[in-house]
């Protein structure tokens, strides 16, 4: 059986810096790293709505992504 090793979640934002004449978004990303992995979903989501009220820009999505090395037992 497999076991998680040093598991670690990293946030992303995009948020828009631009917007065309054809009304196409630019995005941009900012991550932030080594979150702790044993926060909810909604916990990341709402820091990240936190976090990018401190941004100049509008925020378009809030992503995690959880990272884990495999190992056997």
């Amino acid at each position: 059986m497999a076991v998680r090793r040093n598991a670690a979640s990293r946030l992303t934002l995009k948020v828009i810096t631009a917007v065309d004449e054809g009304g196409a978004a630019t995005l941009a990303s900012r991550s932030v790293a080594h979150l702790n992995p044993t926060l909810t979903d909604e916990e990341v989501r709402l820091l990240g709505v936190d976090i990018a009220g401190l941004q100049q820009y509008e925020l378009d999505s809030v992503s995690r992504t959880d990272s884990a090395e495999l190992a056997a037992e």
